[in-house]
């Protein structure tokens, strides 16, 4: 569990460094106006606020979430494998597709603003749904494991 923290805090702090990049150059010279015009600044807006909340910011929770229940896992080691790679590339695909939307748009480009971002969206999204299976069964684990009754919780008592 503790190498799928890492790589979540890994990609955590990547993308901070990509959010970083991306708005110094979305903001100087002539990719501002590029970036800017009026039929793709929704979409890349969007992708701007799906990137931060899911690849940056979830990513960073997620990790954090998987450190704390390091100690506590002792279901299958593919589990909290799958999760953070499902997480990892289904945030991606999901954020991407408003870049791709965005830039479809701007470039006058529909299979790209409507194609390709609907396959990046689908798929991305598609991945969260084990991510929210497999992540429920760690967070269970985790609670079953402080709970009462559980073999760490028993002490030899009088009686």
């Amino acid at each position: 569990m503790d190498k799928h923290a890492r790589r979540l805090f890994l990609f955590s702090f990547a993308s901070f460094c990509l959010v970083l990049a991306f708005g110094t150059v979305r903001a100087t010279g002539p990719l501002r106006e590029f970036f800017d015009r009026p039929a793709s600044l929704k979409s890349l807006q969007d992708f701007h606020a799906h990137f931060d909340a899911l690849c940056w910011l979830g990513s960073a929770a997620l990790g954090a979430a998987l450190w704390v229940w390091r100690e506590k896992w002792r279901g299958p080691a593919f589990v909290p494998a799958a999760f953070t790679l499902c997480w990892m590339v289904g945030s991606l695909l999901f954020a991407a597709s408003f870049l791709a939307k965005g830039l479809g748009e701007a470039l006058g480009l529909s299979w790209m603003a409507r194609g390709l971002y609907a396959a990046l969206a689908s798929v991305g999204g598609t991945l969260f749904f084990p991510v929210i299976g497999l992540g429920g069964w760690m967070a269970l684990s985790a609670a079953r494991a402080d709970g009462p009754g559980h073999p760490r919780e028993r002490r030899p008592g009088p009686g």
